[in-house]
């Protein structure tokens, strides 16, 4: 089962999202912004397959994150998808490195097609069509 790592400082949605990708059998694990994000990733537990990465967030942004994350070796190599609504995250994104940029609010279905793409394949897919 692959892992994915969501970091959103929105809760709920955070949340929403670690339980649709376990309903579609992914395991995933949520952090509430970038420097949790770093400090899980550096901490060596599992690493995931794909980053689900809010652009705008305190502490530390999905920019600061990404450009940290380029700076260290062994994080540097893990795909990265932007969840956000912030209108310029893809112009600044690209630069940084991210693979995909899903706009707020964005299809399950369109999530759940994104991940599988850079996770491998889910143990089951789930049914859902709703929005998050």
């Amino acid at each position: 089962m692959s892992t994915v790592l969501v970091v959103d400082d929105d809760r709920d949605l955070r949340e929403a999202l670690c339980t649709a990708l376990g309903d579609s059998g992914f395991s995933a694990i949520g952090c509430g912004d970038g420097r949790q994000a770093l400090e899980y990733l550096r901490s060596g537990e599992a690493r995931p397959a794909l980053i689900l990465l809010d652009w705008m967030m305190p502490v530390m942004s999905g920019g600061e994150f990404l450009e940290a994350q380029a700076k260290d070796p062994e994080i540097s190599e893990i795909p990265v998808v932007v969840i956000s609504a912030h209108v310029k995250a893809d112009l600044f994104g690209v630069s940084l490195g991210i693979q995909t940029l899903l706009r707020k609010p964005f299809p399950l279905g369109e999530l759940i097609g994104e991940v599988e793409k850079y996770a491998g394949p889910a143990n089951h897919r789930s049914s859902s069509t709703g929005s998050v």
